[in-house]
């Protein structure tokens, strides 16, 4: 559940949404923000699978309440003696801190500060773990995964990783290993594993309506439409690729289920949404058969 990053919700949705609207400016900024966060996330997570050998315990998109505050953590390891909390970014580009305010540096914009972030995340788990009676101290990192991130005017911190410090990070681990991993920890886990909310936290998608969006059916290679080629296949005449009907319209099906959750995707509704490219009897048999 907790023990790989998981794909965010708003961003599997965002992903389906693209192959039928254009998304505006500020939701494609949105899009392109969670899909960096979680190719960081995988990144680190697949870094310290790599590097650290057994045993260590490592939580994911961790996310309970606590004080009425929603809290989101990004990576819980449980390492020899010790637990370390890391906020991971995956910034690209060059940004900049001016009086403790964090900026990018090509627009001068503000954004929120990362620290200020992983301030709170700590003080929030520290207060969860006073309920259970943990007192084990934890050791704060925030990681920068992106290796085109450049900082200007950073100040001396030893809780920022920059791209080119990971390693050093990963030796320091390794370090800890020497010490077994603490008995304390696996009640700590599954206290954490039986607190976390999956539906806790989650990132505004825009509101859609489906007389907005494309009908049709969409390769898988080029996105562009495909066009019926005979009673059992598509054809994309832009990339050449052809496709069994089944497979494209049970695509359609899945996408359909992502975006409206709550309706019921009936045959004619089926037909409509893959934009009237097989016969109807073609779209019962499908839709009998899942």
């Amino acid at each position: 559940m907790l023990d790989y990053p998981q794909k965010p919700i708003a961003l599997t949705k965002f992903e389906v949404l693209r192959r039928y609207m254009t998304l505006e400016t500020e939701h494609h900024y949105t899009y392109e923000r969670l899909k960096r966060g979680y190719e960081g996330e995988k990144m680190f997570a697949t870094l310290l699978e790599r590097e650290l050998s057994q045993p260590f315990h490592a939580l994911y998109d961790l996310q309970f309440k606590e004080n009425g505050s929603e809290v989101q953590i990004d990576c819980l390891l449980f390492i020899g003696q010790k637990i370390f909390l890391f906020e991971v970014k995956h910034y690209y580009g060059n940004y900049l801190i001016n009086n403790n305010r964090w900026f990018l540096a090509s627009t001068n914009k503000e954004i929120k500060s990362p620290l200020h972030q992983i301030q709170r995340s700590t003080l929030l788990l520290k207060d969860f773990f006073s309920h259970y009676h943990i007192t084990e101290p934890i050791i704060s990192k925030l990681v920068f995964t992106h290796p085109e991130f450049y900082l200007y005017q950073a100040p001396y911190n030893s809780s920022m990783i920059f791209p080119n410090q990971l390693n050093q990070l990963i030796k320091s681990l390794q370090i800890e290993q020497v010490h077994p991993l603490k008995q304390d920890f696996l009640n700590i886990i599954n206290t954490l594993k039986n607190s976390h909310l999956t539906t806790l936290v989650h990132e505004q998608v825009p509101a859609i309506q489906y007389n907005q969006l494309k009908k049709g059916v969409f390769c898988k290679t080029c996105s562009k439409k495909m066009k019926n080629l005979n009673q059992k296949k598509f054809y994309c005449a832009h990339c050449k690729q052809s496709e069994l009907k089944k497979n494209v319209v049970l695509k359609r099906i899945a996408d359909y289920q992502i975006l409206f959750p709550h309706e019921i995707l009936t045959a004619d509704r089926l037909f409509e949404w893959i934009g009237k490219t097989t016969t109807k009897r073609t779209v019962q048999r499908i839709l009998t058969n899942i």
